[in-house]
């Protein structure tokens, strides 16, 4: 799924049992006071229906790469042209072309507007790892590969490099003088027996890894979803959680990826000591005095909802446990 201006867009993906049947539908949410889903009427050079690709737009096109159909795995290239509703295969790899990636899914895509960057990802069994990574230039239409430089703090007992992994999430943050970090969390090994609740994060300018020792998720997760709330903050959601058995969460965490500004840090006292502001309607939160824009973010309500708490975390990842801002 991707945020496009305000609308959601979702490519692809399979129901249950996973992979018996999957699509190459593409559907658009649009949230607000007159919230709804419409599938896209689209016509061209259709991907397969398959699931777990990554999804990036560029200059009015979503671009879609990998996935599989639940038997093959692809690292194809197709593009819809988010005006005429066109689609067309951009790059189909073959198996004989040494610098083509291997077919994968459940991998990560970042993008800084001249390559998208494949961040691992697997098969049914293998995984790929996150130290040469493969990056499709956008000019040329073709793969590069990137080799990245570890974290040199890690070197000595880690090898400065995030273990291979599929089934992660990630968002990019941009920094104000430019440069746009990765920042990768959880996933799964190949075996089925490893679990991550690393954070790790990626320079794309410097291809520098760097892994956040101050934070990390509560528990290992898996096919977790991550969002960009715009203001630096990270929220994670659901994922499977292994502890002898496979345990799906509804959990909902954020990690700051920057020092916010100091409006932020005052809104989000706000909202933690005061947890009723939903119950207000617009003028009278504006007549306290919030600004606009914090105000246009409270999910204004009809009635009372259940309050559900979550459990608290000793990492520096905190646990949603009240009603926060909406995200844009």
């Amino acid at each position: 799924m991707y945020a496009f201006l305000t609308p959601l867009l979702s490519h692809g993906g399979t129901g249950y049992p996973f992979g018996e049947t999957c699509s190459n539908d593409c559907y658009v949410y649009t949230i607000g006071d007159n919230a709804q889903v419409m599938r896209l009427g689209v016509t061209g050079d259709l991907p397969t229906a398959q699931y777990g690709p990554g999804i990036v737009i560029h200059n009015d096109y979503l671009y879609t790469i990998g996935g599989t159909t639940g038997f093959d795995y692809t690292c194809d290239v197709y593009r819809l042209n988010l005006h005429t509703k066109v689609w067309e295969n951009v790059y189909i790899c073959r198996p004989d072309m040494r610098d083509d990636p291997e077919g994968r899914y459940r991998h990560e895509v970042v993008y800084d507007g001249s390559y998208i960057y494949v961040l691992g990802g697997g098969t049914s069994h293998t995984v790929y790892d996150l130290q040469r990574i493969p990056a499709f230039n956008l000019t040329t239409n073709r793969w590069e590969y990137f080799d990245t430089i570890p974290d040199r703090m890690l070197r000595t007992y880690e090898n400065g490099f995030p273990k291979p992994r599929k089934c992660l999430s990630c968002v990019q943050h941009t920094l104000p003088n430019g440069d746009i970090e990765a920042f990768i969390t959880g996933g799964l090994q190949g075996d089925f027996s490893t679990y991550f609740n690393d954070i790790w994060k990626l320079n794309l300018r410097t291809k520098e890894w760097c892994k956040i020792v101050t934070a990390f998720l509560p528990r290992p997760l898996y096919f977790h979803s991550a969002a960009h709330a715009g203001n630096g903050c990270m929220y994670i959601f659901g994922g499977i959680e292994y502890s002898e058995k496979e345990v799906r969460r509804n959990c909902l965490f954020k990690m700051w990826m920057t020092i916010p500004k100091l409006s932020e840090i005052c809104w989000d006292a706000i909202t933690y000591y005061n947890n009723n502001l939903h119950y207000y309607n617009r003028e009278k939160l504006l007549q306290i005095g919030i600004p606009e824009r914090f105000v246009n973010r409270v999910p204004l309500q009809k009635r009372p909802r259940k309050h559900i708490s979550d459990e608290s975390s000793q990492s520096l990842i905190v646990t949603v446990k009240r009603m926060r801002s909406q995200t844009e």
